[in-house]
């Protein structure tokens, strides 16, 4: 495929398995702190652990797939506005579920929900509409 200046800049290929290792790498820091009861500062350990879910995920997202055509920058796309109008319909209708089951207007989602829920989405779709080809 030739690079011409409609394509996406994204990653190369090898940034998903990057992504992969900094997301097992959370997952076995975490469930060693849980395992063997270390103790750690839980606001740090959060925050920490927040940023590398939401740094994995990021690279995984904006990594280019083994093979990457017209057609997998167009299910990218797709997949990235199903993501985006999925959050904003989250976003609008939360504070109403919480005056429901709560009985009180909350602040709503707050930011790292957000995001991770985004990336959620964005996956979401772009394997259905990747698979489902």
């Amino acid at each position: 495929m030739k690079k011409n200046d409609n394509d996406l800049n994204l990653l190369p290929h090898y940034f998903k398995k990057i992504g992969f290792a900094i997301l097992g790498l959370v997952g076995v820091t975490i469930a060693s702190i849980l395992i063997f009861h270390i103790p750690v500062d839980k606001v740090w350990t959060k925050t920490i652990t927040q940023t590398g879910i939401l740094l994995s995920l990021l690279i995984i997202a904006i990594s280019k797939n083994k093979v990457e055509d017209e057609l997998t920058l167009l299910l990218r796309l797709k997949a990235l506005s199903g993501s985006f109008i999925a959050i904003i319909v989250i976003v609008i209708i939360d504070p109403y579920l919480n005056y429901i089951f709560q009985g009180e207007i909350g602040k709503g989602i707050i930011d790292f929900r957000i995001i991770i829920t985004m990336f959620i989405m964005y996956f979401l779709f772009y394997y259905i509409a990747k698979f489902g080809r």
